[in-house]
């Protein structure tokens, strides 16, 4: 038999006629569950390639992310490195400036007093 051909049915069914009618229904019934099959199974090749493409385009993607986080992640270090040395500097300004205001405190008293003599 060649796939998708069947003999025509017997007619009678008798031995020296070839194919019973069961048997020729039992390959018919087997030749259309074979299509049947072989399509789902073309179907699930297909359906698994997308699959795969859409796997490796989500790997692509995740590969990507990883690197714009090690970025951000790197950015975000030296923004926390700089923001630390400016405190550290916003503190040694502060300290000069407290001094230095108490210095003048100091002058301008000494200068009153100086006025007052």
């Amino acid at each position: 038999l060649v796939a998708g051909h069947l003999p025509s049915p017997p007619m009678g069914g008798t031995r020296g006629q070839g194919m019973s009618l069961h048997v020729w229904r039992i390959v018919h019934w087997l030749e259309r569950e074979h299509a049947v099959s072989s399509a789902k199974l073309r179907a699930s090749a297909s359906s698994l390639r997308t699959s795969q493409d859409d796997l490796q385009d989500a790997r692509a993607s995740l590969a990507s992310l990883d690197l714009d986080f090690q970025t951000l992640q790197q950015k975000y270090h030296h923004l926390q490195e700089t923001h630390h040395a400016v405190a550290g500097r916003k503190e040694e300004l502060e300290k000069e400036l407290s001094r230095s205001l108490e210095m003048l405190e100091r002058r301008k008293v000494q200068v009153s007093e100086g006025s007052e003599e």
